[in-house]
């Protein structure tokens, strides 16, 4: 695995490079395969990169979007990532892009499990790029920090490609995440640190005491594939 760092001057730049570098890709995997599989993770800030992604040239019709997260909420809610990408891919020919998203009738993720592994099956793999935003306790996806049930959804030989999470707070809220298994099956992977917090995370991410806790730390670990790391730094 190679990791490549860029120090980028604002958040507005960082949006526009990483468009432009996923758009390189998927351009190149429709160029070769006749088809471009990206996967993202779609909190709040990555509407901007996401905007900027959809008024790029593409051929639009061959690319595929996979989330790589999910809150346990139903479509039409602010919080669900599948919406969330929906609006910012509704702009010209980027609404042609086909959404793999991760949602299903169960009222509990864990009731959907067998289900959404059995669509993942389904999914085009490897992606052609995987996009993550990194947390300031290392996390991505919807892997969190000590969560129940972490260690076996790191184990890059765990049986499982997603399993159920619970965000941390005042208000958990259940989620559904890809684990290590299912986030490895990339060509290229693109990690995005948008502030001092992630940062501290990203840099902390190779120490040893980490390696048990944090999925950044596991998912650097066991990568195979290139890594570009997108970083703020005003």
């Amino acid at each position: 695995m190679s990791v490549t760092e860029y120090f980028i001057d604002s958040a507005a730049a960082l949006d526009l490079q990483l468009a432009e570098a996923v758009a390189f890709r998927l351009r190149q995997a429709v160029a070769q395969r006749g088809r471009a599989v990206l996967a993202v993770s779609v909190p709040e800030q990555a509407s901007g990169w996401l905007g900027c992604l959809a008024r790029m040239r593409l051929d639009w019709t061959s690319v595929q979007v996979c989330l790589t997260d999910e809150c346990w909420v139903p479509r039409g809610s602010t919080h669900s990532r599948e919406g969330r990408l929906r609006r910012a891919l509704a702009v010209g020919d980027a609404i042609e892009a086909r959404v793999l998203g991760l949602h299903a009738d169960e009222s509990r993720p864990m009731a959907a499990i067998a289900s959404l592994c059995e669509r993942w099956q389904g999914w085009p793999r490897p992606f052609d790029a995987l996009v993550l935003e990194v947390g300031a306790m290392g996390e991505v996806a919807a892997l969190f920090a000590d969560m129940p049930g972490l260690g076996a959804m790191l184990d890059p030989t765990w049986k499982l490609p997603m399993a159920t999470s619970t965000a941390p707070g005042p208000a958990p809220t259940e989620r559904i995440s890809l684990t290590l298994r299912g986030l490895r099956e990339a060509r290229e992977v693109f990690l995005l640190v948008r502030d001092a917090p992630a940062r501290e995370a990203y840099e902390a991410a190779g120490h040893q005491a980490h390696a048990a806790a944090w999925p950044l730390t596991a998912l650097l670990r066991h990568l195979e594939a290139p890594v570009q790391v997108l970083m703020i730094d005003p």
